[in-house]
């Protein structure tokens, strides 16, 4: 886990593949009296400030020369980040605690993960296969970071080398949650928790597996191997295409082998499963370069006369993406330099298209799982895709562990390219796809205002560096400056997962300084990144006063999607809601009522008290219901109340239930939705209205639950993604409305504490969830823009008159 790593490899070809041949540019002329020529680029001058290069004075500096210690190099952590706390938060334990009788990890005990370095797999001298990890990419597309090397696709903010913002393709990768993917510690847990509630099944309904337990292990591994295969991609299928041609390893990719990593001393080739360490390494590099970039547009079905959109969703999603040769890697540029990639990696870029497809993100962001304790077959169209998927993992890689899942039904449970498919920016008046919004080419951000970045996509030694012997000629590896250059931000709102990475290195294994650039800001800027995606483009709100006086105050809380997609989207424990307090301005602005408040660990409390709602851990199965309360038109009263006291929270969440009716959070109990009134996109419309049938099933997930009466989620043309709630309040005795202003608040949680609670419950012996419990209860939250275990969006003060 030391801050630099010595895997030069990358960095090393970065120049020397831009040689005629064996790497090299070794030469006598130097010796034989002929001059140096050196062509010089002044189109650099038309850049932005922050990405200009050094002066000439600092071109001769070298920062690492006379660096006394490695103190020196130490990240400055800036102010967005913290560090974790000495001991666990003493709320956090009273209200969450390991079942099973476990008793909470000592530090010094918590299952770590091998240090990034580690995930090393390169291309041989035979060629690359078909993924190999980022640090084959970082040493041309990780960035440069000032003199003595030059700057690029860096933003300067010192004369020091490192002091910026990497936004290279590897640097803004890194700390994105696709870069985390294969060691984000919630996953593993909900697949630790997965694994606990397939075992519970077992013992309390044994039938559902014909009473054997052989196929208990079956679906156990069916599950392991169906998750890994969007967040471990690169480790599970290619064990599955190794496999295929080494009958001596077992296609099963199990959980463990994430934990295995290339010794680096002899003791360490003694690791358990030591054969398996390759997939390990490119299991933990998560959703990375070789990936997205190897995926391809779905193959045609023999005998099927399906649009693109329903063979796309019948045949790659779920993770079972179709991919480009070991030796092809897809971009969106067909003018680039071959030849550099070629002798590097023995891979070549080529332009294709689909990489800049909403399709090519759907893969991953449209999961269609099962429900294995459910008899109810309500969507053959999701049935039909899982066999076809299937039959084709069997066919290919001689597995059969999905076609086990098949005798279960399926529905979606991760929906984020279908509500973007059934929006308006997916029309072609106003389109923008899931890579215009999450790949921006602009930049705001460290005090830094670009509209429009223009940058080369790589580092090479290319016809700008001193002239050397044997180079390729300076047309084979120019490099143009972009206008079209887009960062690999790829963000949400998971603040959360990010402090943890920034607070947690010794655990999580992800250096703060980056290899290229020696700069420490990739995880503030990741955080930066989130927090102005959350105050600018998530939601709008809006306070309006209808009534104040004889005691009461009532008033309309309005919530706009401006986002492609529902929101929140994606996995069902995220949430938001909207804290409405009432301030009185004669004793200095203090809160006389409230609905949405929380404690220090994210709770919703009731009202002014520090008592967590029940509804918080669902008392009694019971959770927050759906609110509106605003009359129609005619004055007729809608079915979805108005809030009228302070236990009470519109919550924007995804509530489902199990086969016996309990509320769940596990992926593949979700046999009946309780509620789901999450914002959806504008543009909208109900599954009901597809003329396909395929699509009809698919956009299902697509619909609201449990808000009946409110005409905010009936589909209608020009629909808006809006949500308008009621607040008829009761104010204390004697208050003077006049002196009184609302202010509302919309709050966001990626982790739900219904679903913490319940994990630590179930599965609190796995090491997995043993992690995640250390991590969030020694979590420090304070100062942080998650403080309180909640990230604001927006809020509006109204006052009342």
């Amino acid at each position: 886990n030391f801050h630099y790593s010595n895997h030069g490899q990358a960095s090393c070809l970065r120049c020397h593949a831009v040689a005629e041949s064996e790497f090299t540019f070794s030469s006598t002329k130097n010796i034989s009296g002929d001059e140096l020529r050196f062509r010089v680029d002044n189109s650099w001058r038309d850049l932005p400030a922050a990405q200009r290069p050094a002066s000439e004075a600092e071109l001769f500096v070298d920062v690492f020369h006379g660096a006394s210690t490695p103190a020196a190099l130490v990240p400055d952590r800036g102010n967005l980040v913290a560090d974790p706390l000495a001991a666990p938060n003493a709320e956090f334990v009273e209200h969450f605690q390991l079942g099973r009788g476990v008793t909470p990890p000592a530090p010094d005990t918590v299952a770590s993960f091998p240090g990034q370095w580690a995930d090393h797999v390169t291309a041989g001298p035979d060629g690359a296969e078909q993924f190999i990890t980022s640090d084959n990419c970082l040493g041309c597309h990780g960035g440069l970071g000032g003199p003595p090397d030059g700057i690029s696709m860096f933003l300067r903010t010192g004369a020091a080398y490192g002091d910026g913002f990497n936004i290279s393709p590897f640097g803004e990768w890194r700390w994105s949650p696709m870069g985390l993917a294969g060691r984000d510690p919630a996953f593993f847990s909900q697949l630790a928790t997965e694994q606990a509630i397939l075992d519970e099944d077992f013992q309390q309904h044994p039938e559902r597996f014909g009473g054997d337990r052989q196929v208990l292990e079956r679906a156990k591994s069916a599950v392991v191997n169906t998750c890994l295969s969007c967040h471990g991609a690169m480790g599970q299928r290619q064990l599955l295409i190794d496999a295929v041609d080494d009958p001596g390893l077992d296609p099963d990719f199990k959980r463990r082998y994430v934990d295995v990593y290339t010794a680096l001393t002899r003791a360490q080739e003694s690791q358990p499963d030591y054969r398996y360490r390759k997939y390990g390494n490119l299991a933990r590099e998560g959703v990375s370069c070789a990936l997205c970039h190897h995926i391809d547009e779905a193959r045609p079905t023999p005998g099927k006369r399906w649009t693109e959109l329903e063979n796309f969703l019948m045949t790659s999603t779920s993770g079972q993406f179709p991919y480009t040769p070991p030796d092809e890697l897809s971009g969106p540029y067909a003018d680039v330099a071959e030849l550099p990639m070629e002798n590097a990696l023995g891979i070549t870029p080529r332009l294709a298209p689909y990489i800049s497809d909403s399709k090519m993100c759907g893969t991953c962001h449209t999961i269609n799982l099962p429900n294995v304790d459910s008899k109810q077959f309500e969507f053959p169209a999701l049935d039909e895709s899982a066999k076809l998927q299937a039959t084709r993992l069997e066919e290919e890689y001689g597995v059969d562990y999905a076609s086990f899942l098949t005798r279960f039904p399926h529905s979606i449970e991760q929906a984020t390219f279908l509500e973007w498919q059934n929006s308006s920016f997916a029309e072609e008046e106003g389109f923008l796809s899931c890579q215009d919004c999450h790949m921006p080419n602009d930049f705001h951000a460290g005090g830094l205002e670009i509209d429009q970045l223009s940058s080369r996509i790589a580092s090479i030694q290319d016809a700008d560096y001193p002239t050397a012997e044997h180079s390729l000629p300076p047309a084979e590896i120019e490099v143009p400056f972009r206008d079209t250059y887009s960062r690999h931000e790829l963000v949400g709102l998971n603040v959360f997962l990010l402090e943890m990475f920034d607070q947690f290195e010794p655990v999580l294994g992800i250096a703060e300084a980056d290899y290229m650039t020696s700069a420490s800001t990739g995880n503030r800027l990741a955080i930066e990144n989130m927090v102005d995606q959350a105050a600018n483009e998530t939601v709008g709100l809006e306070v309006a006063i209808v009534a104040a006086g004889d005691g009461r105050l009532t008033a309309d809380v309005s919530v706009t999607n401006l986002v492609g997609h529902r929101f929140p989207s994606g996995v069902g424990f995220r949430r938001s809601w909207i804290e409405l307090l009432v301030l009185d301005g004669r004793r200095a602005g203090e809160v006389i009522w409230a609905s949405g408040r929380t404690n220090s660990v994210g709770l919703i409390v009731d009202g002014l008290s520090d008592t967590p709602l029940p509804t918080e851990f669902f008392a009694g199965n019971q959770g927050q219901p759906h609110y509106h309360g605003i009359p129609g038109p005619d004055g007729e009263q809608p079915a979805a109340p108005p809030i009228t006291a302070q236990d009470q929270v519109q919550i924007y969440e995804e509530i489902v239930a199990d086969g016996d009716g309990q509320v769940t959070f596990s992926f593949i109990h979700r046999d009946k939705h309780l509620k789901d009134n999450r914002l959806l996109p504008r543009g909208w419309k109900a599954s009901a209205e597809f003329d396909s049938e395929i699509l009809r099933q698919f956009m299902e997930s697509t619909d609201p639950q449990g808000v009946a009466g409110d005409p905010d989620y009936d589909s209608v043309p020009g629909f808006a993604g809006r949500d308008s709630v009621r607040y008829e309040i009761a104010l204390p005795p004697g208050t003077d409305p006049v002196d009184l202003s609302l202010r509302a608040t919309i709050y966001y949680q990626a982790f739900q504490p219904f679903w913490l609670k319940r994990k630590f419950e179930i599965s609190g012996d796995s090491p997995d969830t043993q992690r995640l419990y250390f991590l969030a209860s020694h979590l420090d939250t304070g100062g942080t823009v998650i403080e309180d275990w909640k990230l604001p969006l927006v809020s509006v003060t109204e006052p009342v008159r």
